[in-house]
């Protein structure tokens, strides 16, 4: 699944009841990537397969911890 950086910084802001500005996009180097993922296959292949949880709850936990140690 694909989600974009800025709607990832609105979910967290939705759920930390904070406001996301969104920046101007300035000096972007043209040979960047307009997209870049992640995939975890070398990681499973070495490893195995792990569970996954989705990106609401990753973020909740990591509110969480993030809470736990301020």
């Amino acid at each position: 699944e694909e989600i974009s950086i800025l709607d990832l910084a609105n979910m967290i802001g939705k759920m930390t009841g904070c406001q996301v500005i969104q920046g101007k996009a300035i000096n972007k180097l043209e040979s960047s990537p307009s997209f870049a993922g992640v995939n975890i296959d070398r990681y499973e292949n070495e490893f195995g397969k792990i569970k996954l949880t989705t990106i609401e709850d990753g973020i909740v936990q990591c509110i969480k911890w993030a809470k736990s140690i301020i």
